[in-house]
């Protein structure tokens, strides 16, 4: 193998699981601010809605199943 991608449902997954968490923070509760943290459609693109204790949890270890070696 020469690459490591990951799989297009881990993706789905891991940005649905982001959105969801999202809609809990005050970032998508202020629909008229338009500063950096919003793309041009709006989606808040820059925080985080967990923890960064969670993030280094989640992160530190992948699952294999999430990829695909090509």
């Amino acid at each position: 193998a020469s690459t490591i991608e990951v799989t297009q449902t881990a993706f789905e997954d891991y940005v649905a699981g982001i959105d969801e968490a999202m809609q809990r923070t005050v970032w998508c509760h202020t629909p008229n601010a338009h500063t950096y943290y919003r793309s041009g459609s709006g989606r808040v693109v820059v925080a985080t809605p967990y923890r960064l204790v969670d993030l280094w949890q989640q992160h530190r270890c992948p699952i294999e199943e999430d990829f695909a070696l090509r």
